[in-house]
């Protein structure tokens, strides 16, 4: 057969007709004599028995393939598997909803741990709005609003509750000059974040509080409150008497505040003198370069 194949391979080549139909015919002669026409020297590998064959399984179209050809069908296959979980598992309440969407968001778990320490108490009802009782520790929410909504009542009541300074006006730009303006806002964030980290802290500390993790203010805030106690209390110690609760708290909380005030990043000093410098175009009549414009 490859003598066969040879010859015919000459005939052709010499004639002009050139590589492509050479080729054509080998493979037309080779399927003719059920001969796969390797080249001398390379092995052929062994043929299987048809006795050691395995059945092929039978043809089933993946959701892969589906999705490739409708990928509608892969998001109903997706959704259907959702739906059929919801259908198995109790059907989750209002509260257990929000719970689940606070704790996820920023001061979220120490919210609801020093919830549940003060008594404050979660109402639900469907209409009448998202509101709060300050007098009474009840915050009441609207089943027929958004969790976003609902989330945003539960941070302002609790902010309210705890003393968080949230509604501080914020500084006007056209009123100060530039640097003031940057101190005035940088320093009234720190006003909030210190006074969660101080909230968090004692949740932590108190029973229930493991369940707290500290985010990374937190943790800058911790680290210096206790740097500020190890740091004094040997010179109380050799002074005969220990730091007492309400001393280590106000060291504690003075190295934490200070640390707090002075982590702002660089650039969030630009960003505000840039926010500044577009309420104050420039003028002829003043020059940043030499002083900041009022």
């Amino acid at each position: 057969m490859i003598l066969l194949v040879a010859g015919l391979t000459l005939v052709i080549a010499t004639s002009g007709i050139g590589g492509y139909v050479t080729s054509n015919v080998q493979n037309a002669v080779c399927r003719v004599g059920a001969d796969d026409c390797k080249a001398p020297g390379v092995p052929r590998p062994p043929k299987t028995p048809k006795s050691s064959k395995l059945p092929k399984p039978p043809k089933r179209k993946s959701i892969t393939t589906a999705a490739l050809l409708n990928p509608s069908l892969a998001i109903k296959a997706v959704q259907d598997s959702v739906n059929a979980t919801l259908a198995r598992a109790p059907e989750a309440t209002p509260q257990q909803l929000d719970e689940a969407f606070l704790k996820e968001r920023p001061h979220g778990k120490v919210s609801l741990v020093w919830m549940r320490q003060q008594g404050i108490k979660a109402e639900y009802r469907s209409g009448g709005g998202n509101t709060y009782d300050k007098t009474n520790k009840v915050i009441y929410l609207d089943t027929t609003t958004t969790l976003e909504d609902r989330a945003k009542t539960y941070e302002k009541a609790i902010a309210d509750f705890a003393g968080i300074p949230t509604d501080q006006e914020a500084p006007d730009p056209k009123k100060l000059l530039r640097e003031d303006y940057v101190d005035e806002v940088l320093d009234q964030r720190a006003d909030v974040q210190l006074a969660w980290a101080r909230l968090t802290r004692k949740v932590q500390k108190s029973e229930g509080g493991a369940e707290v993790p500290d985010d990374e203010i937190q943790r800058v805030y911790n680290e210096a409150y206790d740097h500020g106690v190890e740091t004094n209390a040997p010179w109380y110690a050799e002074r005969g008497r220990p730091l007492t609760d309400a001393e280590k708290e106000r060291i504690g909380d003075d190295y934490g505040s200070r640390e707090l005030r002075k982590n702002w990043n660089p650039e969030e000093r630009a960003r505000l003198r840039k926010d500044w410098e577009h309420h104050n175009p420039r003028r002829w009549t003043c020059l940043w370069i030499w002083r900041n414009c009022p």
